[in-house]
C-alpha cells in the first residue's frame, strides 16, 4: 500500500479488510488537516495589552488549548499575528456552530475597538 509521506505517529496500521480476501485492491486515502493555531508570543501580548485597554485585566482569559482547527493556522504559519476570541457575553451560552448560538451583538464592538487598539500599537 504506497503512501505519499510516511504514517503519522498514532495513526493505526491498515487492518485486513475485505478486499484483502479478493484480487480486489485496498487503497488508504490520508488527508493532512489543518496545522496546530499557535499565535506569536509578542503578537498576542499586543492584544492582551489592548483588550486590557478595552474590557480591563479582570475579563481578558487565556482559554484552554483545544484540538479545534481554524483557517487562522494556515496565516499564521505566514505572517506573526493572534487569533483571539470576544465571548459571547452569556454564561452557560452554547457554543459557535450551534443552532442555539446567541452572542451579545454590542460585544462586537468591544472586538471592533480592540482591533483599532491594536492596530494603532502596531502602528506606534
Amino acid at each position: 500500500m504506497p503512501c505519499r509521506s510516511p504514517r503519522k505517529p498514532g495513526l493505526p496500521l491498515p487492518r485486513p479488510t475485505p478486499a484483502a480476501c479478493t484480487p480486489a485492491d485496498t487503497i488508504l486515502t490520508y488527508t493532512r488537516g489543518y496545522p496546530p493555531t499557535i499565535n506569536d508570543a509578542k503578537m498576542a501580548e499586543v492584544v492582551r495589552r489592548c483588550a486590557v485597554q478595552v474590557v480591563g485585566a479582570d475579563r481578558v482569559v487565556e482559554p484552554e488549548l483545544t484540538m479545534g482547527g481554524e483557517d487562522m493556522s494556515f496565516f499564521l504559519k505566514l505572517v506573526p499575528g493572534c487569533y483571539y476570541c470576544i465571548g459571547v457575553g452569556r454564561e452557560g451560552a452554547a457554543p459557535l456552530h450551534n443552532a442555539r448560538f446567541d452572542f451579545k451583538e454590542d460585544l462586537m464592538l468591544l472586538g471592533v475597538e480592540t482591533h483599532c487598539r491594536v492596530a494603532l500599537d502596531l502602528l506606534g
